[in-house]
């Protein structure tokens, strides 16, 4: 599996949190290799039984993402964190770039889905 392949080249790693596409298709899982709070999304064909490649992820990682939940098997909807919130709901097909769907801009609100 993917976290052997993660713990060979790192000290520590914490799988975070997981999330299925309703047909169980996919699987997106969250990891933090440092115990840094930097969290590191990456999405499993389990049919396919390889990593997806998603458009503009930089070596299929989604980085500073706080939860994602899947839209059929066709994309996701994720948060951003900045400043250590999340700010941002994203959604993003598999094969395309990802659109704002909210930005909020007050520091003392959150986002979450």
């Amino acid at each position: 599996m993917q976290y052997y392949s993660l713990k060979q080249h790192h000290k520590t790693i914490e799988l975070v949190k997981t999330a299925f596409s309703s047909s169980h298709r996919y699987l997106a899982f969250c990891y933090d290799l440092n115990n840094n709070e930097h969290l590191r999304w990456m999405i499993k064909d389990t049919k396919e039984n390889r990593l997806v490649g998603v458009k503009g992820w930089e070596n299929n990682v989604l980085e500073r993402a706080n939860e994602i939940v899947f839209y059929k098997d066709r994309g996701v909807f994720y948060t951003k964190t900045e400043n250590r919130r999340p700010n941002r709901l994203y959604y993003q097909e598999f094969d395309k770039e990802p659109e704002i769907l909210l930005e909020e801009t007050d520091p003392e609100c959150w986002v979450y889905i």
